[in-house]
């Protein structure tokens, strides 16, 4: 059985140790998950059709959070998700990301398409390969947007330098005034 839990690179294993996450196979899932006591877990699984990403925090149960029919879009997501436990544990400053639509940077779009599904769709048309099922603010399909055409490497690599470029920007509070 265990020749079906899918894998995830060495390299995202060490990014995600920066911030206390670990993995292990865990039933016929990789499951990615915060030490200590597991309060945030993830759970990699093979599909017919690709790969699905659940998560769950602390008693609650899974929810789906994505699939792709390839674990490097899985991996780039949970680049981003796990990101900012990293970044605060290297004592380094909160990230920006887009929280919806209207932010995405230019030539991305949120598109459904025909099985009700979301997708990131660019200038050219061609959707990712990431499915969500929600496309509301602050949904996860907003941080799987800031990976596109982006390697993993150049997103761990981003998220480890102190002011997260050459990808990213460091959050700044909204002025008040």
């Amino acid at each position: 059985m265990s020749a079906e839990i899918p894998t995830l690179p060495a390299t995202f294993s060490s990014f995600v140790r920066h911030g206390s996450y670990f993995l292990r196979p865990e039933g016929d899932a990789l499951m990615i998950s915060s030490e200590p006591g597991g309060e945030v877990r993830f759970y990699l699984r093979r599909r017919e059709s690709g790969f699905t990403l659940d998560r769950a925090e602390r008693s609650e149960d899974e929810r789906l959070i994505m699939w792709s029919t390839s674990t490097e879009e899985i991996e780039k997501y949970l680049i981003v998700a796990i990101g900012e436990d990293v970044r605060t544990a290297l004592g380094l400053g909160m990230l920006d990301g887009p929280t919806n639509a209207s932010q995405l940077r230019d030539g991305l779009h949120v598109t459904q398409i025909a099985d009700g599904t979301f997708a990131i769709q660019r200038a050219d048309g061609s959707l990712t390969p990431g499915r969500f099922l929600h496309a509301g603010i602050a949904a996860p399909i907003y941080d799987y947007a800031t990976t596109v055409g982006h390697s993993p490497q150049s997103l761990c690599d981003a998220y480890l330098t102190p002011d997260g470029a050459p990808l990213f920007t460091l959050w700044q509070p909204p002025h008040s005034g």
